[in-house]
């Protein structure tokens, strides 16, 4: 769903005209980004704009274009080490392709299959072509991966799904499938969204279920399980949706586990729709009423209560 390229600092620098048709072509609403490759990959295209182009209106209009860039959700970091400073940008790109391949290097030397140049880009061919949605198992595992560049660059997620249940195997296996392809569980918060939909059980009850989740929740990691009641002026809790702070996707046939053959779609999510649905998820939000407590649930299988989140 969201692809991971590696654009060449000089080559996005080239020109006004190259920084712009190149820019362009990202977003998480268009299912591409940009890696930063290396970390200080923005700082590498500000030198190179410096140095290529002179002074003028046009330099200054690709210096603001790498600035909307460096302020958007554009760009991706999934701590890919840059091996070789020493050697040329490319060199590094395709050591790193080899370890874990992008979906494209876009740099200023064609290679067959790997490396491609701006005048061979075009978004309705591949490696450009990505589906802003798409059909998918409901196996845990095709689920989750939908999310997995969402889940290897985010520090925040939520999981949302009005029906979420604890207590049940097909809950805990997409739940265990998504947790698992976060590289670091114990440096992220992660929030399970869902719909208190009345005649809830006793807290003691509702601890017992929520304790199961812990035989699928890494070391160190916990899970917040957070509920909400829809109110009479507010929104309907009935989206499906797996978020980051910056990027989404909404699933269509919802984030549990579902029978061999039964398939769901998983759309992207543009960046104000993004944006609008996290915020009716925070605990300040005026679109649902906070029930609580809110469980957090432990890899140790220990359960706690907090007011809020």
């Amino acid at each position: 769903m969201l692809k991971e390229f590696a654009v060449d600092p000089e080559v996005i620098a080239a020109s006004w005209e190259d920084c712009r048709h190149i820019a362009g072509l990202f977003g998480p609403h268009k299912g591409r980004l940009i890696a930063r490759f290396p970390r200080t990959w923005k700082q590498l295209v500000f030198d190179a704009i410096q140095a290529n182009m002179g002074d003028g209106l046009k330099k200054e209009r690709a210096i603001q274009q790498i600035n909307d860039l460096k302020n958007s959700t554009h760009l991706v970091s999934l701590g890919r080490p840059y091996l070789n400073p020493d050697e040329t940008w490319l060199n590094n790109a395709l050591l790193s392709h080899q370890e874990a391949a992008f979906e494209a290097i876009i740099s200023g030397e064609s290679i067959d299959g790997c490396a491609f140049i701006v005048d061979e880009l075009d978004e309705n061919t591949e490696p450009l072509l990505t589906p802003i949605s798409r059909e998918v198992s409901r196996a845990a595992h095709s689920l989750a991966q939908c999310a997995h560049l969402i889940l290897k660059s985010g520090k925040h997620f939520r999981y949302v799904d009005p029906y979420f249940d604890p207590a049940k195997v097909k809950w805990r296996n997409s739940l265990g499938a998504f947790l698992s392809l976060v590289p670091k569980p114990s440096e992220v918060v992660f929030e399970v969204h869902a719909l208190d939909q009345g005649g809830r059980p006793s807290l003691a009850v509702q601890k017992e279920r929520a304790r199961e989740l812990s035989a699928v929740i890494p070391d160190s990691c916990s899970v917040k399980i957070i509920l909400w009641k829809e109110t009479d002026r507010g929104e309907r809790f009935h989206r499906r949706l797996f978020m980051s702070q910056h990027l989404g996707l909404s699933y269509e046939g919802g984030l549990d586990e579902g029978p061999a053959g039964h398939t769901t779609d998983v759309f992207l999510m543009d960046i104000a729709n993004q944006q609008s649905r996290w915020n009716q998820l925070n605990s300040d939000s005026t679109a649902y009423e906070l029930v609580t407590p809110v469980l957090v649930v432990l890899s140790d299988g220990s359960c706690r209560e907090e007011s809020n989140f």
